[in-house]
């Protein structure tokens, strides 16, 4: 039996996707939400609740995922002081009270720790980040890499969920298209990748020893425009959607965002035995769900509204 699975902010895709990863292999695990209560998780603030007070009997047999906080770059750019004590002060707390009652510790992490000036990152790469997101996520990284005991940091990109879910870039590519004057750059690449696929690697990694860094993410990056193309091939409703392809700079942005800060996957691939859902089947999957959603929608309401 493999370690217990602790999530904290286990709300959001890779979290719901994680605890259904558990379950399915019998492993005991527990979740935390703050704002959106499931009566199957304990709420958890992590910016005021001590952990050990939501996980009484934490120990040498858990493993602490930390996937709390907020990562729209847009919104910590705004709002920098909220920011660092959720992104920042919270999971540094988290993963010291995980690792002083000697638990395992998985951060997750992002690409925008790298600039964005070629793609194509490995773990080796020196990060490099040109945000404020990005450089809070490498600020965590580098305290829990020099703490001791058991971690591992995991960094991926654009995760697909199952569920509806305004977050997953899918769900908000299709809502976009819907609306007039959608606009997609075609030289912003990312991964997109299965939140299920995210999951397995967590959970493998829960139940090594080393510590290290680990990139998780489908392959090949996907650009904004192949991502709208795959939203309109897939949809029933095509007809209603268009875009207008335009280049990264052009897009207004709170602040300047890293145009290819995708991660490869090779580490990840070879050492952990992973393999990962091609991103265009993953869009044409989420796609087919929301159209039943918008469908759905669209009955009960007796007449047109956008998605939302």
């Amino acid at each position: 039996m493999g370690r217990r699975i602790v999530v904290l902010g286990a709300t959001g895709q890779v979290g719901r996707a994680l605890l259904a990863a558990a379950a399915a292999e019998n492993r005991a695990s527990i979740g935390t939400y703050h704002q959106r209560p499931r009566p199957e998780m304990r709420a958890y603030d992590a910016t005021k609740d001590d952990l050990g007070g939501v996980v009484e009997d934490l120990n040498p047999r858990d493993a602490v995922v930390l996937l709390a906080g907020n990562n729209d770059a847009s919104w910590v750019f705004e709002n920098p002081e909220a920011a660092r004590t959720l992104n920042v002060e919270a999971p540094l707390a988290a993963a010291a009270r995980a690792l002083e009652a000697g638990a395992r510790v998985i951060l997750v992490s992002s690409e925008m720790v790298f600039d964005g000036v070629r793609g194509a990152y490995a773990e080796a790469d020196v990060t490099t980040p040109t945000t404020l997101l990005g450089r809070q996520k490498v600020e965590v990284e580098e305290a829990l890499r020099a703490a001791p005991g058991s971690w591992a940091v995991v960094r991926t990109g654009w995760n697909v969920g199952w569920e509806k879910d305004p977050r997953c870039p899918v769900f908000t590519t299709y809502r976009t298209l819907l609306a007039r004057g959608a606009r997609m750059a075609e030289d912003n690449l990312f991964t997109l990748t299965d939140a299920n696929d995210t999951a397995a690697a967590i959970l493998r990694l829960a139940d090594r020893d080393e510590c290290g860094l680990w990139h998780v993410a489908s392959a090949p990056a996907v650009s904004r425009t192949d991502l709208a193309g795959w939203v309109v091939e897939g949809s029933r409703h095509r007809d209603r959607m268009a875009y207008d392809r335009v280049r990264f700079a052009d897009l207004p942005q709170a602040e300047p965002q890293p145009e290819r800060s995708w991660i490869v996957n090779h580490k990840a691939v070879q050492n952990l035995q992973l393999s990962f859902a091609e991103p265009w089947r993953t869009v044409e999957r989420k796609v087919a769900l929301i159209d039943q959603w918008y469908d759905d929608r669209q009955k009960r309401l007796g007449r047109t509204r956008p998605l939302t």
